[in-house]
């Protein structure tokens, strides 16, 4: 009896621990276009996310409780400055897990409050409310401790976001835009931001009412343009403590509501709202292991750049998503567009010369793998992840580090027309809005080639192409459409993924829709092959990346697996004899060469070249009545015209084929 009362105490603390540790108190972002979505909602009054803020802001809470009862949690309020009469306002359940409530900090000072819902599980988190100074202000400023960051930052867009509409430099710029253009602009907070300073918005914009401006409202325009403040918060605490840092006095954050209490307003500023439906936005892929981090996580990204692209083995980093301050140097201009990086090196060493802006994306969409190196000894890698490892796009659209098959592959001219390569296509789109004023979900920072209801966005395409969706394209190589052999011209999508499942059921176990997990029985041939498979498939597009490699390299897959297996009987009785001509022809450098024999015997299927001299026998054998496909190799000859000839009992017959390289 003791020994279950003392089991069933241990469950209990389990279990109290375990929900203890699951439960989560963090601040609730809400941009401009959050707060216009519904007015009867809580949320009426933007908030940046911040555990820094000004006083007199308004700041969301939201706990949360695995064990689904976020509704009966409790909220406290542990500590308060003096003179505060803060108190929690009107809550909010966004399901049975989350709630979340408001409060107005009032007055300059710490706050810290606790979420829970059982006195062993009480998380807390503590704020710190200010007032604004300006990055280059007084005694103590972010300019005298910062000297890096804030030189580099003068040159951003950032540091004359203000001045510049101020001058006329920007088209439509009225009163309601400075609120987004300068620091600390909170209308309903006393916070000494811009907006509790002495400014009169003027009635024409040019640089003499600019220079006006700097006259006339000097204390203001101390907070003019985007400064340090805007986005770490009011600095008057932390200059204070001379530089401390506790109880939230400055932050320094990853949330991407710091970024979208501007950049998400309406019509003109979607940015974030495209970014929500990104993959890259997904927090369930997000890993927090060192070796995975630093194309999984945001704050390992820029670890990862920033030590000079070296995979990190150590020291794991915060648990963010891939956002905006990941791809987005906020403090440089080093690269167009703020941009982390414009440089990319594959893993075989070679650095990518093409892709422009694209390159940033290439440093994680790539293979992990020397191809030829680690297929060539494929028995030193067998493990359950054999493979490129996913993200495979950068080898497709360049055509490049793919298993050595023998044969050079030719590219279309897809990363040619693209000067900016992955961003050119994937961040295309007509406008920003549909014409009724809804945000476009493809193409911008979506990234996506589709909306999430599955409307394909062609925009990047139409300069060359003309068609309504991706399943419509279908593309002609050396006369051949039907790629995948199965009679019906599809479009590329469908051919691609055919010939990939016509090469599964190629590999062991053969003739299986499953492919079984590459051990040392494997040859040579089918590691290989299945490693090329995985590169087309974990690509994602199917063969819309790079056309040209995709289906020469599945076609030589093809040839050779069907090689290894011998001449391939296909369904069907003939009643004549027959040679059909070859497919693809022209071709580089493998075709199809079929053949019909109504009557069992030997045969024979020989090659020659233009002066009759043979030059390769691809079958002499006997053969039972039925229609075959017999595979030609020409990777080891030159360009030109050649003849292939059957002999079968009686029967004889010639045909020509062009071998282009």
């Amino acid at each position: 009896m003791i020994k279950k009362l003392l089991l069933i105490c241990f469950l209990f603390l389990f279990a109290v621990t375990t929900f203890a540790q699951d439960v989560t108190l963090t601040p609730y972002g809400r941009s401009n276009s959050d707060v216009d979505l519904d007015e009867n909602d809580l949320f009426d009054r933007v908030y940046d996310g911040l555990l820094n803020v000004g006083a007199g802001t308004k700041v969301y809470l939201k706990g949360y409780s695995p064990a689904g009862d976020a509704a009966t949690g409790t909220w406290t309020i542990v500590t308060k400055p003096d003179g505060s009469t803060a108190e929690f306002g009107d809550t909010y359940d966004m399901d049975e897990n989350t709630q979340i409530i408001e409060i107005i900090l009032d007055v300059v000072g710490t706050y810290q409050f606790e979420f829970g819902t059982g006195s062993a599980n009480f998380v807390s988190v503590t704020f710190n409310a200010g007032t604004f100074l300006g990055y280059d202000q007084g005694a103590l400023n972010c300019s005298g401790c910062h000297s890096g960051q804030t030189t580099d930052w003068l040159e951003t867009k950032h540091a004359t976001a203000l001045s510049d509409g101020l001058k006329g430099e920007y088209d439509h710029f009225q009163a309601f835009c400075v609120r987004c253009h300068s620091t600390g602009y909170d209308a309903d907070a006393a916070s000494d931001g811009f907006d509790d300073r002495d400014f009169v918005f003027p009635d024409t914009l040019s640089q003499e009412s600019y220079e006006a401006v700097l006259t006339n409202s000097p204390e203001a325009m101390k907070l003019a343009e985007v400064q340090c403040e805007a986005c770490h918060g009011p600095g008057s605490e932390h200059v204070a403590a001379f530089g401390n840092t506790d109880d939230s006095k400055i932050v320094s954050t990853f949330d991407v509501k710091v970024c979208s209490k501007c950049h998400d307003s309406g019509k003109y500023h979607v940015f974030p709202a495209q970014f929500d439906v990104s993959n890259h936005a997904d927090l369930d892929r997000n890993e927090t292991r060192s070796y995975c981090a630093h194309c999984h996580n945001g704050a390992g990204f820029i670890n990862y750049v920033e030590s000079g692209k070296v995979s990190l083995t150590e020291d794991e980093p915060m648990n963010v998503d891939i956002n905006c301050v990941a791809c987005h140097d906020p403090h440089s201009v080093e690269n167009e567009h703020q941009l982390r990086t414009i440089t990319a090196t594959l893993q075989t060493g070679d650095e990518v010369d093409v892709g422009g802006l694209g390159k940033l994306c290439m440093n994680c969409h790539k293979s992990r793998r020397d191809a030829v190196d680690y297929t060539t000894n494929y028995l030193d890698n067998i493990s359950p992840y054999y493979g490129p490892h996913h993200g495979t796009q950068s080898e497709i659209l360049l055509g490049t580090n793919y298993p050595d098959f023998g044969v050079t592959f030719e590219s279309s001219t897809h990363i040619n027309v693209t000067p900016n390569s992955c961003v050119d296509c994937h961040m295309s789109a007509d406008g920003k809005v549909d014409e009724n004023d809804n945000v476009l979900l493809s193409g911008g920072h979506s990234f996506r080639m589709s909306t999430p209801e599955g409307e394909d966005n062609v925009s990047a395409c139409a300069p060359c192409h003309s068609f309504e969706s991706f399943d419509a394209i279908a593309v002609e190589i050396n006369s051949v459409t039907d790629f995948d052999g199965d009679g019906t011209d599809e479009g590329l999508q469908e051919e691609v993924s055919g010939m990939l499942h016509d090469i599964q059921m190629l590999l062991p176990p053969l003739n299986s829709e499953e492919v079984s997990t590459i051990d040392s029985s494997w040859t040579e041939l089918q590691a290989k092959s299945y490693y090329a498979h995985k590169m087309v498939k974990e690509d994602g597009s199917y063969g819309m990346h790079n056309p040209v490699f995709v289906v020469g390299l599945l076609t030589e897959i093809l040839n050779q697996l069907n090689g290894a297996v011998g001449v391939e009987e296909v369904d069907g009785l003939p009643t004549v004899y027959a040679l059909e001509q070859n497919y693809p022809n022209p071709f580089n450098p493998s075709t199809t060469i079929r053949f019909s024999i109504p009557e069992a015997g030997n045969v024979k299927v020989s090659v020659f070249d233009a002066l009759g001299r043979e030059v390769a026998e691809l079958l002499n054998e006997e053969l039972t009545p039925g229609n075959y496909d017999v595979n030609f190799n020409a990777s080891s000859l030159s360009s030109g015209i050649y003849l292939y000839r059957i002999q079968a009992s009686d029967f004889v017959q010639v045909k020509k084929m062009i071998l282009i390289k």
